[in-house]
């Protein structure tokens, strides 16, 4: 910024929730799927000797071995999810199921500094250990029965109306009226307002057609020069105006004010509870979608690199057709929760084990990360669900694994290029003796 410029203090700096950016993409030198030995005891070691690296073959990975060091690790990373303390204790859990249970309770996951102000120093380390593991095809299969399950509801949907109430249903266009009519009493008794449950939907398929076929402004439907048909017969514009400043769904006086989404959580949640009943895909992905959003509002978030800077961030677990099974709307540090018996991962990765709370375990769903999300305990956490973790990785999230840099990766693939092609024209070779 110039000089002498007027500065602009944001509510939410672009880098509160980002983190810092990465140097750069680094492989581990290991296989994409790793499946862990099912007794941790045999992999423990006072050393870890990591200098066989050379004599690495394709069937062996390296493992991570808890060490007794207590030598200080800095940490790089502003979410701390490489937190070896926390990850030493998930190699320690039992195999048992880690999803969501009855009464479970809720915590809240933070990562408190210490009295000087700058986060603890971390007293433990992993060590990795060469190891050869068998790596069966069986292990990895899907479990799930997605196809037969999809057939048997693409049955029951006859129509793209039974399709759309399958999402929305009409319980939620019920509650939505009744919602509307109990604010409108409470902002004006003298002249309430009544709406029925064909109000709503009249109004969300103007809604929905408007966003398709746009104009200048909302009257513009209804202009007898440029109108639009298809709404301006389903309501008055009055009726419409009138519903579009009065809907809710939630009552403001028995609504936990301090949620930021308390206005629209019973929208969200009843929507999270009918693409929660539809069957899994066996592939699957987490990552972030962002809202175009403008206006004023405690959630909105800025980031120079999306295509649409200003918005609301939406976390969603979609599969590979495109379907969104669950989406988490980013409000801030205040949904960084994790139940009793879960781990705290950190922010990034908290965000994937909420998320995959829906996913049934032991049926080999193949989950996909980006570099923001992925870490060791997640990895680990995953592996002891069923669920199978593929996802980039940083260097600063991987404690002290050996890794290939950029520069070595680039000399191992010039190396791999020259050989492939000096079997490929070996081969020429000897095919052009053969037809001569």
């Amino acid at each position: 910024m110039a000089s002498g410029s007027k500065s602009t203090n944001y509510s939410i700096k672009p880098t509160s929730f980002y983190g810092r950016k990465p140097s750069g993409i680094h492989w581990i030198q290991a296989p994409v799927l790793i499946k862990f030995a099912d007794d941790d005891s045999d992999l423990c070691s006072s050393g870890g000797d990591s200098s066989d690296e050379e004599n690495i073959t394709d069937c062996e990975l390296f493992l991570p071995i808890p060490s007794s060091s207590s030598e200080e690790v800095d940490s790089s990373d502003e979410n701390a999810d490489s937190n070896d303390n926390q990850l030493l204790s998930i190699l320690g859990r039992a195999n048992g199921s880690a999803g969501k249970k009855e009464g479970a309770t809720v915590v809240q996951a933070t990562n408190k500094p210490n009295a000087n102000g700058k986060k603890p120093a971390k007293k433990s380390q992993l060590l990795w250990k060469v190891k050869s593991l068998p790596n069966k095809q069986e292990d990895h299969k899907f479990k799930g029965n997605y196809q037969q399950k999809m057939d048997e509801l693409l049955d029951c949907l006859g129509s793209e109306l039974s399709y759309f109430y399958r999402i929305f249903p009409k319980e939620l266009f019920q509650e939505i009226a009744y919602q509307t009519t109990l604010y409108s009493m409470q902002t004006n008794p003298e002249k309430p307002v009544a709406v029925k449950e064909e109000d709503i939907i009249s109004f969300v398929a103007c809604v929905l057609y408007m966003s398709v076929v746009k104009l200048p402004s909302t009257r513009d439907y209804w202009s007898s020069s440029i109108g639009i048909a298809h709404v301006a017969n389903i309501m008055p514009v009055n009726r419409f105006e009138k519903l579009k400043s009065i809907i809710h769904f939630a009552d403001n006086n028995s609504a936990d004010k301090d949620d930021k989404l308390f206005k629209i959580r019973p929208l969200i949640n009843k929507m999270n509870e009918q693409l929660n009943s539809i069957p899994f895909e066996e592939n699957l992905a987490v990552d972030e979608q962002i809202i175009p959003f403008k206006g004023r509002h405690l959630i909105k978030q800025y980031n120079p690199k999306k295509p649409h800077k200003w918005g609301f961030k939406v976390f969603v677990l979609s599969g590979v057709s495109g379907f969104s099974y669950n989406f988490e709307v980013y409000c801030g540090g205040s949904d960084n929760i994790c139940f009793e018996n879960e781990p705290d991962l950190g922010a990034s990765s908290n965000v994937v084990m909420r998320l995959a709370r829906i996913l049934p375990d032991d049926t080999n769903h193949k989950l996909y990360v980006d570099n923001w999300f992925n870490s060791i305990g997640l990895n680990v956490y995953m592996f002891k669900r069923g669920i199978q973790m593929v996802g980039t990785a940083r260097r600063n999230r991987v404690g002290n694994c050996p890794v290939l840099s950029d520069k070595e990766m680039k000399q191992r693939g010039r190396g791999a290029f020259t050989e492939h092609v000096a079997k490929v024209a070996k081969e020429f070779f000897f095919w052009i003796l053969r037809i001569t």
